[in-house]
């Protein structure tokens, strides 16, 4: 088993923070469907991909202007834990405040949307590796994160790029 890169100290402890939410969640029925969803999937696999689906609801929490898109991995995850409706809108108040919706677009997109959907998940790749130091899967699932969040704006959006360091905007080939 490979070691977990060392977060920078400004990142850890909001991380920590977050995590202290997290362990008030029950997530063992999730890790249960995914099990009876795939019995020949690796324990390992299942413990990997819920941490990484932990990860990416850090990114949310921390980025709620933006539309940020999962691995297929991450998003099954998702699917899993929004399949019990009552328990998902009840952990999203707990860490969130607020509902984080899941936006699916499975065969809809326009080859606009669709280049748009695949720059946020370049956008969510660079965020994962800015925040905990790894990437993590490659192929981006057909969906997206929204907050109903309305106060937010571009200039929002904006301001977070502005933040990103220069090797991040690289990565991302982010034009500010």
């Amino acid at each position: 088993m490979t070691a977990r890169p060392q977060l920078n100290q400004d990142v850890s402890l909001e991380f920590q923070r977050f995590l202290q939410k997290v362990r008030l969640l029950d997530l063992r029925p999730i890790a249960s469907q995914l099990i009876q969803a795939q019995p020949q999937r690796a324990p390992q696999s299942i413990v990997r991909a819920i941490a990484d689906y932990l990860e990416f609801l850090y990114l949310v929490d921390r980025h709620p202007h933006l539309q940020l898109v999962p691995t297929v991995e991450v998003d099954e995850v998702w699917h899993h834990h929004i399949l019990d409706t009552r328990k998902y809108a009840g952990d999203c108040q707990l860490l969130f405040g607020k509902f984080i919706h899941h936006a699916t677009y499975v065969g809809t997109y326009s080859e606009e949307e669709r280049l748009a959907q695949l720059q946020a998940f370049t956008l969510t790749q660079a965020l994962y590796r800015h925040y905990f130091g790894r990437t993590i899967g490659s192929i981006p699932a057909d969906c997206e994160s929204w907050v109903d969040n309305t106060s937010q704006n571009r200039s929002a959006v904006q301001a977070t790029v502005n933040r990103l360091p220069d090797e991040v905007l690289n990565l991302m080939n982010y034009s500010t």
